[in-house]
């Protein structure tokens, strides 16, 4: 039988926990790999109802969209937080649709991993067949946030507590890794649970 079928598998977990790093790995081994914040980026870029709905919140005309509008929407949502909720409130089921498509239209066939925060949130879990949860102290995350961003510790904190994943319930296959460790323990973990999840893609593949 050929092996034709797609696999999905999301990576998510708190902002700060390695979600990238975790993507990177795969991809440097070859794995097919999807980044949401390109991709979000892309669609936001790319959209009119998105800059028609962000003019509205933002009260400046944004349809005509650059990357400068970008910017000033990012530092805009950063001193107003609500307008902030407001927005994701619409565009996390709205992005949820584009992912949809996106996993519809892809040619490639076995493992896709998908880097994708907010999963619940976006009640997407249901399109994905794997989850891998990636866990870290909260600390470490904050540490992380403060490394790559210009953000403030109050920034990084809300970032973490509005990503951190609770007493979460999943009727799919999940694995809890912890980053709580060096990159070169990560990408052992990595690789180790890659080879689980081959032997159930392959186990989905004979079964059909």
């Amino acid at each position: 039988m050929e092996k034709a079928k797609h696999y999905y598998i999301a990576i998510t977990g708190t902002a700060g926990s390695g979600k990238s790093t975790v993507l990177q790995i795969l991809k440097d081994n070859g794995y097919f790999t999807i980044d949401y914040d390109y991709f979000s980026h892309q669609v936001i870029n790319n959209s009119k109802s998105v800059h028609s709905r962000l003019s509205k919140i933002i009260g400046k005309d944004l349809n005509n969209f650059t990357e400068k509008d970008l910017k000033y929407v990012g530092s805009y949502f950063e001193l107003h937080q609500s307008e902030e909720k407001n927005f994701e409130e619409w565009f996390q089921p709205y992005i949820g649709k584009k992912i949809k498509n996106q996993f519809h239209e892809l040619k490639y066939s076995g493992l896709c991993f998908f880097d994708i925060p907010f999963l619940t949130q976006r009640n997407l879990e249901n399109i994905f067949n794997e989850i891998w949860i990636i866990n870290a102290e909260k600390e470490k995350c904050i540490t992380r946030i403060l490394k790559r961003n210009k953000y403030t510790k109050e920034k990084a904190q809300y970032l973490v507590d509005r990503s951190e994943i609770k007493n979460e319930t999943y009727k799919i296959n999940y694995s809890i890794i912890d980053n709580n460790c060096s990159i070169n323990d990560l990408k052992k973990k990595i690789l180790q649970q890659v080879e689980i999840t081959l032997v159930r893609y392959n186990y989905l593949i004979e079964s059909i």
